[in-house]
C-alpha cells in the first residue's frame, strides 16, 4: 500500500473514531446546502448553508476531503455507491447522515453531478435538501440493517433505455418484411403486402411519433415550470436512451439552477443586510467625524491659547532670568561684604585676644604685686614687734637706753605707717584684681560672642554661597524653560498645522463617508431588486 493510500486510510479511521452526539441539526429547507470539489473528492467550494451547519470555518474545509463530515452511521457501500455513479458520468441520488464538526449530525437529501468545463470534467458538484421525517426514518432504518449486516445497499443502477435506432428497427421491419415478400410474384399477395407496408409503415411513424410527442411535452412542461421557477417538477423518465440522458442532464440543470437561486437569495438578502448595517456604520461613523471636527476645533481653539500662554509663561520666565541674575549679583556683594565682615570680625578676635592676655599679665601681675605687699606686711609686724621689744629692753635700761627708746618708736611708726600703706596697697590691689578678674570675664564672654558672630558670618556666607549657587540653577532652569517653551511653542504651532490638514482631511472624510451611505443605499436598495426578481423562485425551492 502507498504512503497516500495509508494517510488516507489513517485520516478516515480517524474521522470514522472521531466522537459523536445525538443532537441534530436541521436544514432551512428553502436553502440547499452546495459543495464542489475536484476529482479526487477535494472540497473547492461550499456555500454559506454548508459552512454555518457544518460548524468548521471555510478556510478548514477547503482543500479538504469531502468525507470530512462522513458520520460513522453512514454504510461504506453508500459512498461505493455514490463514487461508482458518479465516475459513470451519472448523477447520483441518496439519503447522508453527515457529521458536524462538534459532533452533531444533520440529515440531507443528496444530489451528486459531474462538474464539466468545456466539455472536460472538472469535478463534482452536490446540492443537498432537507429531507421529510419519513425519508430519514426508513434511511435510519436501512442503514443501521446495512452496517449490521442484515440487509444490503440499493445501488444505483445504470441508466437504461432502449436506442432511438431500435425504435426506427421496429417501425422500418414489417414494411421491409412485407416488400420482402412480395418479391414472390403472387398477385394477390403482393397487392395485399403493398397496402399490407403502407399501414404498417403509417402505424410505426403513429407509434413513433406518440413517443417523441410524448417526451418532448414531458420536456417542455419541465421547462416551463423551471421558467415559472418550478424547481420540484418530476421529469417521467423515458423507455429511450437518448430522452433519458436529456432527462438526467434537465435534472441536473434544474437542482444546480436550484442551489444557485437560492445562494442568491440568500446572499442578496445578506447583502441587503450588510449593506443596511454598512449605511448604520455609515452614519455612526459621519457623527462620530463630525464629533471629531468639532474636537479638533477645539483642540484648535485651545492650542491658541496655549501659545498666547507660552508667550506669556515665556516673558516671565525671561523676567525671572533677569531677577535670577540681579539676585545673583546682590548675592555677589553680599558675599564680598561678608568676607569683609568676616576678616573685620577675626580681627576683632584676635585684639579682644591679645586684650585678654594683656589683662591676664596684669593679673598675674596684680598677684605678684599682692604677694610682694603681704611679704612687706609681715615685715612691717616684725619690725613693730622688734620695736616693742626695742622699747621695752630701753625702759629696762633707763637713762642710757633713752635714745635707743626713741629709735625704736619711731622704727615703730614706720612699720605702723608701712602695715597701713601695704593694707591700703593690698585693698587697691585686690581692687584691681577684681577687676582685672571681671575685665577677664569680659573678655572672656567677648571672645565667645565674636566666635559666635565669626560662625554666623560664615554660615551667612554659606547660605549665600548656596543662594548663589540656586541663583544659578534658577537662571539656568529659567534659560531652559525658556528655552522648552519655544520648542513647545514651535510643536504648538505644527500641532495646530497638523490639526488644519486633520480637519480637512475629516472634511474628505465626511463627503467620502456620505459617497459610502449612498453606495450602501443603492447597494441596499440593487440587492432588494435582486430579491424582487427571484423572489417568485422561493416558493418553489
Amino acid at each position: 500500500m502507498s504512503t497516500s493510500a495509508q494517510n488516507n486510510l489513517k485520516g478516515r479511521n480517524a474521522r470514522m473514531a472521531a466522537p459523536t452526539t445525538a443532537v441534530e441539526r436541521l436544514l432551512d429547507p428553502r436553502i440547499p446546502i452546495v459543495t464542489k470539489t475536484d476529482l479526487k473528492g477535494r472540497i473547492t467550494y461550499a456555500n454559506p448553508a454548508f459552512v454555518e451547519i457544518s460548524g468548521f470555518t471555510l478556510d478548514e474545509l477547503l482543500g479538504q476531503p469531502h468525507n470530512v463530515v462522513r458520520h460513522p452511521d453512514m454504510p461504506r457501500d453508500a459512498f461505493k455507491d455514490l463514487w461508482d455513479t458518479a465516475r459513470r458520468d451519472e448523477p447520483w441520488k441518496g439519503l447522508v447522515k453527515n457529521r458536524c464538526k462538534d459532533g452533531g449530525y444533520y440529515w440531507v437529501d443528496a444530489y451528486v453531478t459531474p462538474l464539466t468545463q468545456n466539455g472536460e470534467k472538472i469535478g463534482y458538484m452536490s446540492v443537498r435538501s432537507k429531507p421529510s421525517d419519513t425519508q430519514k426514518a426508513e434511511a435510519e432504518v436501512l442503514y443501521k440493517a446495512i452496517n449490521a449486516g442484515s440487509a444490503s445497499f440499493p445501488f444505483t443502477k445504470p441508466a437504461k433505455g432502449r436506442p432511438f435506432v431500435v425504435d426506427l428497427v421496429i417501425v422500418g421491419f414489417l414494411p421491409v418484411m412485407i416488400a420482402l415478400l412480395s418479391m414472390f410474384n403472387i398477385p394477390a399477395l403482393s397487392y395485399g403486402s403493398a397496402a399490407a407496408s403502407f399501414v404498417a409503415a403509417a402505424l410505426g411513424l403513429i407509434w413513433l411519433k406518440g413517443r417523441v410527442e410524448h417526451t418532448n411535452n414531458s420536456m417542455l412542461q419541465a421547462m416551463r415550470a423551471l421558467a415559472e421557477g418550478n424547481f420540484k417538477h418530476e421529469i417521467p423518465e423515458s423507455s429511450t436512451r437518448e430522452f433519458n440522458k436529456v432527462h438526467t442532464a434537465f435534472k441536473s440543470m434544474q437542482v444546480n439552477l436550484r442551489a444557485i437561486i437560492a445562494d442568491v437569495i440568500s446572499s442578496s438578502s445578506e447583502v441587503k443586510n450588510n449593506a443596511e448595517h454598512l449605511s448604520q456604520l455609515a452614519i455612526n461613523l459621519m457623527t462620530r467625524s463630525q464629533q471629531q471636527s468639532d474636537g479638533i476645533n477645539g483642540v484648535a481653539a485651545a492650542l491658541e491659547e496655549l501659545s498666547v500662554s507660552v508667550s506669556e509663561i515665556s516673558e516671565a520666565t525671561g523676567k525671572s532670568s533677569a531677577h535670577a541674575k540681579n539676585a545673583m549679583d546682590v548675592v555677589d556683594t553680599g558675599a564680598q561684604s561678608m568676607d569683609k565682615s568676616t576678616q573685620a570680625t577675626q580681627k576683632v578676635a584676635q585684639v579682644v585676644q591679645d586684650a585678654k592676655q594683656n589683662i591676664e599679665e596684669l593679673n598675674r601681675a596684680v598677684v605678684k604685686i599682692s604677694n610682694v605687699t603681704r611679704t612687706i606686711t609681715e615685715i612691717a609686724e616684725k619690725t613693730n614687734l622688734l620695736a616693742l621689744n626695742a622699747a621695752i629692753e630701753a625702759a629696762r635700761a633707763g637713762e642710757s637706753g633713752r635714745g635707743f627708746a626713741v629709735v625704736a618708736d619711731e622704727v615703730r611708726k614706720l612699720a605702723e605707717m608701712t602695715r597701713q600703706s601695704t593694707t591700703e596697697i593690698s585693698a587697691t590691689v585686690q581692687e584691681v584684681q577684681s577687676g582685672t578678674n571681671k575685665g577677664l570675664e569680659t573678655m572672656g564672654r567677648a571672645v565667645d560672642e565674636v566666635n559666635i558672630g565669626t560662625t554666623l558670618i560664615l554660615e551667612a556666607g554659606e547660605s549665600l554661597q548656596a543662594i548663589k549657587v540656586a541663583s544659578r540653577g534658577v537662571a539656568q532652569s529659567a534659560k531652559d524653560i525658556s528655552a522648552m517653551l519655544e520648542q513647545q511653542s514651535q510643536a504648538s504651532l505644527e500641532v495646530a498645522n497638523s490639526m488644519e490638514r486633520m480637519s480637512a482631511l475629516t472634511e474628505s472624510n465626511v463627503a467620502a463617508i456620505n459617497d459610502l451611505d449612498s453606495a450602501a443605499k443603492q447597494l441596499a436598495s440593487t440587492s432588494g431588486d435582486l430579491r424582487t426578481l427571484v423572489k417568485h423562485f422561493e416558493a418553489s425551492l
